[in-house]
């Protein structure tokens, strides 16, 4: 085989963007239809996947109670996703309220493809007061087949935890979608976490979050970003509200593996391995 055909061949286009943008808490209405503006806007540049922020629908913010606002995890909200999905014939991965049928609230990761299919996860690791407002249902992160391959998500503060990315790696992903409402005051956490999970993985990532500050005070992180397998910014937004987007190749994903054998050594005999890693 020619050198210039296997690199034709090896090449696996796509185009990923993120949605940046404030949610005022219970105005679910006026949070749908700036979040679906800015949907449209990236569908328009022909986007595959588009990761929105955190609890974009209901807002975030840990005063309030949204109980009412909360769906069993596949009722109207992630419907409507299902919908837009179809609609505009790309994958999304965000996070939602949702609740149990014993009313526990649960902040849920989905990732939803143009087919209509919804795999979701609740968010393990809580940060803060989270605790207080959510439970955890057990269970690994979502992570699911798309048609421009596997696709992940980890919950904002989960995304600081290296072994819920890694464990997806494991799993097959090659794009990992971080919904988020990162506080600003650690925004130094965020931009190093979101390059590091990139780089130790081999991974695409998507990290999109709130910005703004919600009425309790809490200041968001925003800067929202798409992160190349080597831990390289490939776009991203500042403090204000609007779209990112880049095209990259998915046969990045295998080079960057093979030219830093994380995910081999880790799992070759003869190395060290967390328990279970080496079964995997």
């Amino acid at each position: 085989m020619s050198g210039d055909l296997a690199t034709a061949e090896s090449f696996r286009a796509a185009r990923l963007g993120v949605v940046q943008m404030e949610a005022a808490p219970g105005e679910e209405q006026a949070n749908v239809a700036q979040a679906q503006a800015y949907v449209e806007q990236l569908a328009a540049q022909g986007i595959d996947l588009i990761v929105l922020p955190e609890l974009f629908i209901t807002g975030y913010d840990l005063s309030y109670d949204l109980s009412a606002l909360a769906d069993p995890p596949k009722g109207p909200h992630t419907q409507l996703l299902s919908q837009w999905a179809r609609q505009y014939e790309i994958i999304i991965v965000t996070a939602l309220l949702a609740k149990t049928h014993d009313g526990d609230l649960l902040d849920w990761a989905v990732v939803v493809d143009e087919t209509g299919t919804i795999t979701g996860a609740s968010k393990q690791y809580l940060w803060g007061k989270e605790s207080q407002k959510f439970i955890t249902e057990p269970g690994p992160a979502a992570l699911a087949p798309t048609r421009i391959g596997m696709v992940g998500a980890a919950i904002c503060y989960e995304a600081g935890f290296p072994e819920v990315v890694r464990d997806l790696a494991l799993r097959g992903a090659e794009i990992i979608g971080v919904p988020a409402a990162f506080g600003r005051e650690r925004l130094y956490a965020w931009d190093l976490l979101t390059r590091s999970r990139a780089l130790e993985n081999g991974c695409f990532l998507a990290a999109a979050g709130l910005t703004g500050t919600n009425p309790s005070g809490v200041k968001f992180a925003a800067h929202s970003r798409l992160v190349s397998t080597k831990g390289e910014v490939l776009a991203g937004l500042g403090e204000n509200p609007g779209v990112a987007s880049a095209s990259v190749d998915l046969g990045d994903i295998s080079r960057s593996r093979g030219a830093i054998p994380y995910l081999k050594d880790l799992t070759s005999p003869g190395h060290y391995a967390p328990a279970g890693y080496g079964e995997r």
